[in-house]
């Protein structure tokens, strides 16, 4: 889709690394990436700790890593307003700064409401991911869980300054654990590293997570650890009950259909997403696309108590840290 639509994405690298960060994880890395191979038909293999050192990278905190292809980074915001001008190019109409407010039914007809217009059709489609707006429909109350994810962005820095980690990769990389870190070299120099978020999101709890996430870049790369922070920022990502996207129409009216549920890999999930949803829409049936796998069909179902969610993120980031610290030591 990027080269056909010839969007200026800021494309890097041709595969994803895991670094494990304990002789413990690598030993789960390679059991993973054997299932990845074997199980999936996934081009996924394993490298020594001194091979990853050589060729790619290091890190105190480096004992071996996995390496799956082909895969590749982005600048998000650069791929979507490409999306957006190549949609637009196929005679899609695209509004921005319209958010619905309200959403009303008269007859067959949706009304969606903004503070400045009224847009009506057939069919809906819900692909908001973390602002899955669940007070307009009752089908999606309890359904989603948004979750923070933060990232910091240092100064460019020179070939010396990068020599330091032996950094020689292109590639996003991730650390192996279950609160996972998330990096990579941008185009023009600059490190970008990212990770969980705040769990409440309110400017000091956000501020204060900003601290943790520049320390645990500091703590993987210590090397860089005078380097200069230009840029912070944090957005939604969605998870869900079943830890899988929702992708489906509503059970009591197919007119609704809906896509979401992505983290991780979300951006090429999203894409992919979008084309299942484009042609099942178009196709007037109601059974799900075979293209679809059975473990994201339909509604991922409601979080108990769904006014507790925060709690749920508070409780499930606790016990994935003790988990993690134990997998380290």
């Amino acid at each position: 889709l990027i080269d056909e639509e010839n969007i200026d994405s800021y494309r890097q690298g041709d595969a994803e690394i895991a670094f494990a960060c304990s002789p413990k994880s690598f030993a789960t890395l390679k059991s993973h990436a054997e299932f990845q191979f074997r199980t999936l038909g996934l081009d996924a293999s394993v490298l020594a700790p001194e091979v990853v050192r050589e060729q790619y990278l290091d890190s105190p905190l480096q004992h071996g890593a996995s390496v799956l292809r082909p895969t590749f980074g982005l600048h998000p915001l650069r791929y979507i307003r490409g999306l957006s001008a190549a949609a637009v190019r196929q005679g899609a109409h695209v509004h921005h700064d319209s958010e619905v407010i309200d959403w009303t039914r008269a007859g067959a007809t949706h009304q969606l409401h903004t503070k400045s217009a009224t847009v009506r059709a057939r069919k809906v489609i819900l692909a908001t991911n973390g602002f899955l707006p669940e007070h307009l429909h009752p089908g999606f109350v309890g359904q989603a869980l948004p979750m923070i994810s933060a990232i910091v962005v240092t100064r460019p820095m020179n070939a010396d300054e990068l020599a330091a980690h032996s950094w020689q990769t292109q590639c996003p990389t991730i650390t192996a654990v279950n609160l996972l870190n998330y990096f990579r070299l941008l185009p023009d120099g600059r490190f970008l590293f990212g990770g969980r978020g705040s769990a409440s999101g309110n400017p000091e709890s956000a501020r204060r997570n900003f601290l943790k996430l520049r320390a645990r870049f500091q703590e993987v790369f210590p090397g860089w650890r005078d380097i200069d922070v230009d840029y912070e920022w944090h957005g939604l990502v969605c998870m869900t009950r079943r830890l899988t996207p929702g992708i489906g129409l509503l059970d009591d009216d197919p007119s609704v259909l809906f896509g979401y549920g992505f983290h991780g890999n979300g951006v090429n999930t999203a894409t992919w997403t979008g084309k299942q949803l484009a042609a099942w829409a178009a196709s007037g049936t109601t059974e799900s696309p075979a293209s679809v796998p059975r473990i994201a069909q339909g509604l991922p179902g409601r979080f108990p108590v769904a006014r507790l969610r925060l709690r749920y993120i508070q409780a499930a980031i606790a016990g994935l840290r003790i988990i993690d610290r134990l997998n380290q030591a």
